[in-house]
């Protein structure tokens, strides 16, 4: 393998644009975070790796969090 063609290292993301939606979803129905995750099938930690990487993300947890009843 080149040096140009070197792999990057690392698991692909399994992070959707849909999950933005589905998460303010999921706040408006009283689900916390840690249920979300549980949800979609990854760890509570991994959607705050996905807000720190994606703003639109970023902008839905406080969506979530605002509509949490």
């Amino acid at each position: 393998m080149t040096k140009q063609n070197k792999h990057p290292g690392g698991r692909p993301s399994t992070y959707s644009p849909a999950y933005c939606n589905e998460v303010i979803e999921a706040g408006a129905m009283g689900y916390s975070l840690t249920a979300f995750a549980g949800m979609i099938g990854v760890h509570r930690d991994t959607l705050y790796e996905w807000a720190k990487n994606h703003e639109e993300f970023s902008d839905a947890l406080k969506r979530h969090k605002a509509k949490r009843v």
